[in-house]
């Protein structure tokens, strides 16, 4: 059946409001095979999203008329096929159906997703378990990579919490071609050539499991990997110079990861230091990310949900911090799209712990923030791109500055408004530290790191010395 938009009609039947039970019984119906009538019960959109879905979230709070006609086009589809996939299939941000119920007021129409779905990953998780016993006498799924898949595995695997397809490991695939030559990205070749990281089969077993499918099925995969390489080596720069002032470079120490999405960068820090702790900071809900607790490589990493250009937002990052036990602590933010830049700078300044923060700018901010800002000034993106690292830069050594006079800190969100209009303050950075040499406190860097596989490649570092602050 033809799609509009990347939706089946029965997905733009069931959005009509005035869809009724009726309609969606004579679409399905006018299908000519059983098949095909399985096939669009269970179709998903472009996002993820399926018929069962859109019925679940539609009409409003039970028993509201809409809400209860919707009620009865769900339990119709789950009728005609939809108990199989759809009850898993997630959309944009892994909500499943009965998420979505839930979360629109259909409580029981929840509660039978959710038995449903429980039968289903149960079945699934027999069955492979059988299957992997089987073809490779592994008894325990847990135990099982998906990195080399048994040769007599099922064509479609999936993950036995949340029901999703699982595919071929994708760092191993990198790895592989690194070592064959068909990637030549420096980032990834240093990568896979360090022995700490993706030259150590621990970290290779930890990334191939398939509590990392949230990973591992990225579509810009080889995008977040460099990103997330380059922010890694940074931070091990950080970390060393702190060595160069009289402290141990290994021990104790805690990062967070600022507008982590699924923690890309957080899991490659926390698998490849497991004596670190690692805090993954973002607005998302949990079931967005990879399955850490089914991983215990992954013990170290906490996820805080936070949103960081809220007003308590410091506060919350500064008890994590603190739960921490006195870890010295960097910031890192890769990415960061317009304001979020400043309030990294503001929370490593405000953190006493903190003796560090490395961060890549993004999107410039709306000219609502400061319409006479120079990079609201006509002309070329990369060039209006430029002046706001220029201006972040400034605000980062200015920071560096403060902390390396012996300056507190701050209290718990900060004694610095960062967020004010950027014409207000004139900063000029510390000493700028040459991209290839040795990054002492208190100094900053940036670079332009033109590995990165995205046309944002610039990273604004800053270090001060133990005991500032």
């Amino acid at each position: 059946m033809p799609r509009v938009g990347g939706e089946s009609a029965l997905h733009v039947l069931i959005r009509s409001p005035t869809c009724c039970l009726a309609d969606i019984e004579a679409l399905v119906e006018s299908v000519a095979t059983e098949s095909e009538r399985h096939a669009l019960c269970n179709a998903k959109s472009t996002n993820g999203t399926t018929p069962l879905m859109i019925a679940a979230m539609s009409g409003g709070r039970y028993p509201a008329p809409r809400a209860v006609e919707m009620t009865s086009i769900a339990r119709y589809l789950l009728d005609r096929g939809g108990a199989g996939r759809t009850i898993t299939a997630s959309a944009g941000k892994r909500l499943r159906a009965a998420d979505l119920a839930e979360q629109h007021g259909k409580v029981r129409l929840a509660a039978e997703l959710r038995a449903l779905e429980a039968a289903q990953l149960g079945a699934w998780r027999a069955e492979q378990e059988q299957l992997h016993e089987q073809a490779s006498g592994t008894a325990s799924l847990a135990d099982c990579s998906f990195a080399a898949a048994p040769a007599a595995a099922p064509p479609v695997r999936r993950c036995t919490r949340c029901g999703v397809q699982l595919r071929e490991c994708k760092f191993t695939a990198a790895r592989r071609a690194v070592r064959s030559g068909e990637q030549t990205n420096p980032l990834l070749a240093a990568f896979f050539a360090d022995e700490r990281l993706g030259g150590s089969e621990r970290v290779m077993s930890a990334l191939s499991s398939p509590a990392l499918h949230a990973l591992n099925n990225k579509r810009e995969f080889t995008r977040e990997f460099t990103e997330a390489a380059a922010m890694l080596f940074a931070l091990r720069r950080l970390v060393s110079s702190e060595a160069e002032v009289g402290a141990e470079a290994e021990g104790r120490w805690h990062v967070v990861d600022l507008c982590c999405g699924k923690a890309f960068l957080a899991t490659l820090i926390a698998v490849a230091h497991p004596d670190w702790s690692v805090t993954a900071v973002d607005l998302n809900d949990e079931a967005y990310l990879p399955h850490f607790a089914d991983l215990p490589q992954l013990s170290n990493l906490r996820y805080l949900r936070a949103d960081v250009l809220g007003a308590g937002f410091v506060g919350e990052v500064a008890k994590a911090v603190a739960r921490e036990g006195g870890a010295r602590t960097v910031v890192l933010g890769m990415h960061l799209c317009g304001l979020l830049s400043l309030r990294a700078i503001e929370l490593a300044e405000a953190l006493p712990e903190a003796r560090g923060l490395s961060l890549a700018p993004c999107c410039l901010p709306g000219r609502r923030w400061c319409p006479t800002a120079s990079w609201c000034e006509p002309g070329d993106h990369h060039a209006k791109y430029d002046r706001w690292c220029d201006f972040l830069e400034g605000k980062l050594g200015a920071a560096v500055r403060r902390r390396g006079d012996g300056g507190d800190g701050g209290p718990p969100g900060g004694s610095v408004d960062l967020m004010r209009c950027a014409t207000c303050a004139d900063d000029e950075p510390v000493v700028a530290v040459e991209e290839d040499a040795e990054l002492p406190p208190p100094s900053c860097r940036r670079e332009v790191v033109d590995a990165i596989v995205s046309s944002k490649r610039t990273l604004l570092s800053g270090v001060w010395a133990a005991g500032c602050g």
